[in-house]
């Protein structure tokens, strides 16, 4: 036989009744009486950690987000220092006589490959591709198709 639903879980208002027992002091019997459920419900409710249930699901929920906003932000700055070396390798010089010749900047060029190694490192550990500081398998570098002349 299988235990019964919790009432509280499948309550119309749950996610008032869970905000009303997260406050510090928050009286059983109040919000019996203002939500019209049992004392007794509410206690199984916590006691059997549904509302630690939810706020670790909420937490995971705020984490990946998180993940997700830094991860995005270190895309964008890998983006950035690709334009930058290529930029630095497409450099040209104009003489006051002639056709512009080409005169890459190499050394910015080659530190770009650090800053954007360090980016890769940062990126590995948002996915979870290290774990501690060991790799935890294969890492793939990958360029866009615009890099192909780099």
């Amino acid at each position: 036989m299988a235990g019964r639903k919790c009432t509280i879980c499948s309550h119309p208002k749950r996610n008032e009744i869970d905000k009303s027992l997260a406050v510090d002091g928050a009286v059983l019997r109040a919000i019996a009486v203002q939500f019209r459920v049992s004392k007794d419900s509410l206690k199984r409710h916590m006691d059997n950690g549904h509302i630690a249930e939810k706020i670790t699901k909420a937490t995971h929920v705020q984490e990946i987000q998180e993940a997700d906003d830094l991860l995005s932000q270190i895309m964008n700055a890998k983006k950035e220092i690709r334009e930058i070396r290529k930029e630095a390798r497409n450099r040209t010089f104009k003489p006051k006589d002639g056709d512009p010749v080409a005169d890459p900047d190499n050394e910015l060029a080659l530190k770009t490959f650090d800053k954007e190694a360090k980016f890769l490192e940062m990126e590995g550990k948002v996915v979870g591709a290290f774990k501690g500081d060991k790799p935890t398998g294969a890492i793939t570098l990958r360029f866009d198709k615009e890099d192909k002349d780099l």
